[in-house]
Formats: structure tokens, sequence, C-alpha cells
């Protein structure tokens, strides 16, 4: 799963997202929307298919602008009801996976809106503290809907 999806699952961060707001349709009209608005090269736009930390402002300010027409940041802050919507989403009501999301949510809205002085610092902070924090839970919060894995004979 790649870091993209986690962040929309975070808030997040998304991925086969139930509601049509959040589906994967809209999520990459989105992104190449922000690609066109900042003039992104192919390879600053691959680093919504990786892992990877943002290298670049391009990099940063693309994140930022998927982050914001997705509704994940609103009025300089995480979106807490927009986190909840695509956390239930994925996991349903699994208490347990919600209870993690929402301690990912509650360190990174803060971490993600430190003033570093950089250009587009949301969205270096939000993915590099969403990649940071999910490691740490990344076998509890596989999706509920991923396929199981066949029997190894």
């Amino acid at each position: 799963m790649n870091i993209l999806v986690k962040v929309l699952i975070f808030a997040c961060l998304t991925f086969s997202v139930a509601s049509a707001e959040y589906s994967r349709q809209q999520r990459n009209a989105y992104a190449e929307e922000c690609k066109k608005e900042l003039n992104v090269t192919d390879e600053d736009f691959a680093i919504l298919k990786s892992r990877d930390a943002p290298k670049n402002d391009a990099q940063s300010c693309l994140l930022e602008c998927l982050y914001k027409k997705l509704g994940l940041v609103k009025d300089g802050k995480l979106d807490k009801d927009v986190h909840t919507t695509i956390a239930k989403a994925i996991y349903g009501e699994d208490k347990e996976k919600l209870s993690k999301m929402d301690e990912i949510y509650e360190k990174c809205s803060q971490e993600a809106f430190k003033n570093t002085g950089e250009k587009c610092s949301i969205g270096k902070n939000l993915r590099s503290c969403v990649g940071t924090n999910f490691k740490q839970y990344e076998n509890l919060l596989k999706p509920q809907h991923s396929k199981p894995k066949a029997p190894q004979s």
C-alpha cells in the first residue's frame, strides 16, 4: 500500500474509499489538477505513488495542494470530520483501528502545522508525520476490504 493511500486513510493522507467524495477517481482528478496548476514534472508527480518524503518544493506543494482539494486540510488545520469519514470508510466500526487512526490524527494535527518557514511545509510535514506514525501500526491498519492471501502449499 503506497504512502498516499496511507495518508488518505489517515485523513491521509485514501484508497478504495466508499465515499464518492473520496473516491480513487476523484483523488486522481484532484492530483492532475494540482499537477497542472503547479506545473509539476512527471518525475515530481511520482511522489504520489511512493512512500518517500518530498525531496523538493514541487513535491511538497503538490502534496499540500492535494490535501487541500481533498478537504483534509481546511483553514490551516487537519479536518477531523474528513479524517473520521475516511477512517470509517476504510475500517468500518473497528474500534481498535479507529482508535489508532485517531492517535495518528492527534499527533499529526500538531506536527504537520509547525511553521518551519519552508515553502509548502504542510505537504512535507504531513507526509512525513503520517508516514512515520503509520509504520508503528502498519500491520494493524490493513484495510478490512483487503483480500486474504491464499494458503501456501
